[in-house]
């Protein structure tokens, strides 16, 4: 895991720093033009240079490129209010081409100095200057952020460039991971500028940037299928069978000793391609006293027998995952909510952002304003812990917040969430607390679906049963 900080803890990281000799401005333009020269050099750089911190870096880097015998035109489209008669005697320099347009049609590489931290909401002069230098087409390295990327959430205010390098000075941030940060940011890299030994601040978030440890589910000699956990799966009304047999199958495939599916169409039998399984009425199965976790939602519905049996399985003690339908019937019913609420068995809520939003009474638009603080909130509401999905998918619990830097929009396809509950409950059974099932269970999944688009470029039509097999293969690991 990798820390990740929001931009007031990084400003007061600066400011601590404040007196620094080397100054963190001076470390940052040296760094950023080493990066330059190491990757583009003999190329021609356009730098636009912002009124701020950012700027500065910009320009700092800007001298280390013209002693390094680069050609450079400096772009200024706004006052420098901060700057330094250093700054203006750099601007002076012969042969330094520096407008306030973006002329900048004979450049190789354009380096995005503008804004950074310091980002206010674009007008519509800059959002038009912004659109004008994508439209050229050029690599665009963006410094800390790429301008009109909010840095702690990810979303565009309301456009930004978008950078083919993310240059991220002092630490990580959310933004970069969640929303549509990964599709504004391009390639990331850290600069941490201060030595390791400097004091930073806690954390905000962690970034899942690998697998996280599973070595609690290596199997002993003298084990069996009781050893492994006996997991029920509720749902499967009629014409949605498919959702509870793709978490059953998903499950059977992670390892769980025993999966029974209990579901409301009775019609379904068996599974013909996974034997495995165990298909019973949810009826019958929600009275078995030998279930060790139950995941209700797959293909559940929202008829009055799928209130009944969610409202069964909240009121008992056994860990419960919620998903899907579930989810919808607990925002439909304040005392449905309640029994959520007030259970003292461990929970788990893995919504989609149209989901969050009817679980706190928001837009689907308002939870992607602000992915860290909606899942956040739900566990507090809700008294559960939590996995928001979307792009840079956000795991909560009281110990506090992550996101998945794993998986690509291939995963935007139907059954994938069933696929995802099946996983995490079967690595939940097998005795991974909550929590570290929905981070191991998010990041395997996004890392399988990441390893079949790079073999199908343009991510069209992954389905979710194609990823059951391969994710098996990365467990195993």
């Amino acid at each position: 895991m990798t820390p990740l900080y929001l931009s007031g803890a990084l400003r007061k990281l600066e400011a601590d720093h404040t007196g620094d000799n080397p100054s963190l401005m001076a470390l940052a333009g040296a760094a950023i033009a080493d990066w330059l020269l190491e990757r583009y050099r003999g190329c021609r750089f356009g730098l636009l240079i912002g009124p701020g911190n950012n700027g500065g870096d910009a320009l700092v880097s800007t001298r280390h490129l013209l002693d390094a015998g680069q050609a450079v035109h400096c772009i200024v489209p706004r006052q420098r209010s901060s700057g330094s008669p250093q700054d203006a005697a750099l601007l002076a320099t012969p042969g330094l081409q520096v407008s306030r347009t973006a002329e900048l049609a004979d450049c190789d590489v354009i380096v995005d100095g503008l804004f950074g931290l310091g980002l206010r909401t674009l007008d519509q002069s800059m959002i038009d200057w912004l659109l004008s230098v994508d439209a050229l087409g050029k690599p665009v390295i963006a410094i800390d952020v790429p301008s009109g990327l909010d840095a702690d959430r990810g979303i565009p205010k309301p456009y930004a460039l978008r950078a083919t390098h993310t240059l991220s000075m002092l630490g990580l941030k959310p933004g970069y991971y969640t929303a549509e940060g990964r599709d504004f940011c391009g390639e990331i890299h850290d600069f941490a500028l201060l030595p390791h030994t400097a004091p930073r601040p806690a954390a905000d978030a962690q970034l899942i940037d690998g697998r996280p440890s599973c070595t609690q589910l290596v199997r002993r000699h003298a084990s069996h299928k009781g050893t492994h956990g006996t997991l029920a799966i509720f749902g499967g009304s009629t014409g949605m069978t498919g959702a509870a047999l793709l978490a059953g199958r998903m499950a059977v495939r992670a390892g769980a000793g025993k999966v029974q599916l209990g579901v409301l169409d009775q019609t379904l039998g068996v599974d013909p391609l996974q034997p495995e399984l165990m298909i019973r009425s949810a009826t019958e199965l929600q009275a078995d006293p030998g279930l060790d976790l139950a995941v209700i939602g797959p293909g559940l519905g929202q008829s009055a027998a799928a209130s009944s049996l969610l409202e069964h399985l909240l009121k008992s003690t056994l860990p419960l995952l919620l998903d899907a339908d579930a989810l919808n019937l607990v925002a439909a019913k304040p005392e449905t909510r309640q029994l959520l609420r007030e259970r003292t068995a461990p929970s788990l809520i893995t919504p989609h952002p149209a989901e969050a939003g009817r679980l706190l009474g928001l837009s689907t638009q308002s939870i992607q304003i602000d992915r860290l603080d909606a899942a956040k909130r739900l566990g507090e509401q809700l008294n559960t812990s939590v996995l928001l999905k979307g792009s840079g998918t956000i795991c909560a619990d009281a110990a506090g917040l992550s996101i998945n830097a794993s998986g690509n929009g291939a995963l935007g396809s139907a059954g994938q969430g069933d696929l995802l509950s099946g996983l995490i409950a079967a690595l939940w059974v097998q005795g991974m607390p909550a929590i570290d099932a929905a981070r191991l269970g998010a990041f395997v999944h996004g890392q399988a679906a990441d390893e079949w688009r790079a073999s199908n470029p343009n991510g069209l039509g992954l389905c979710a049963s194609e990823l059951i097999d391969p994710i098996r293969h990365l467990l195993n690991q």
